[in-house]
């Protein structure tokens, strides 16, 4: 028997049904699973204030969820909530993707994010795993005047391993992102 109290206490309101408990176990069982193995995660963070959002996303049908025929190709970076998705969940996604992870990414980990995107996509996307980057090295470096006036953001936000050059991965990223585009947009 499930303990309704480990799987959906961050989660569920008190009064919820147990056909809808029910309903939701596998992605909220493997919600608490990361949750205790990685607690820094995005989403275990943002889990644990944002019960009434989640519980509506979880309620929703598939039916909810529509292709925007405008995009016709997409950059995916730093995703999070991989976890909650499978083979099925993404059976849909069939245009040219590029994907972006980064080894010391402690928000989104690989293993429980992109990683497992990338796996079950149909598609294989175009993707890059960049060494030493974290979950914000992927913003545009930041103004150094923010470290004087934020220090708390700077340190967050700013602050890559000294392994990783910002400017320098940028300068490849932005021409990667860009060749990826021009190659998969058509002018219509």
């Amino acid at each position: 028997m499930i303990q309704p109290e480990l799987a959906f206490s961050v989660f569920l309101p008190e009064n919820t049904q147990p056909w809808f408990q029910a309903e939701l176990c596998p992605i909220f069982i493997t919600f608490s699973r990361i949750a205790k193995k990685s607690p820094n995660e995005v989403a275990c963070i943002l889990g644990d204030h944002n019960a009434a959002a989640i519980t509506d996303l979880a309620q929703r049908s598939a039916g909810d969820w529509n292709h925007d025929p405008r995009i016709s190709a997409a950059v995916v970076i730093a995703p999070g909530l991989g976890f909650a998705f499978d083979q099925s969940s993404l059976e849909k996604v069939t245009l040219p993707l590029q994907l972006w992870s980064g080894t010391q990414d402690l928000n989104v980990p690989t293993e429980t994010n992109a990683g497992l995107i990338f796996k079950f996509l149909p598609k294989t996307p175009e993707y890059h795993l960049v060494k030493d980057a974290g979950h914000f090295a992927f913003l545009s470096p930041c103004n150094p005047l923010l470290k004087e006036h934020n220090p708390r953001v700077w340190n967050t936000v700013c602050v890559d391993v000294p392994t990783l050059n910002r400017e320098e991965f940028h300068e490849a990223f932005n021409e990667k992102v860009i060749k990826f585009f021009n190659k998969s947009l058509t002018v219509k």
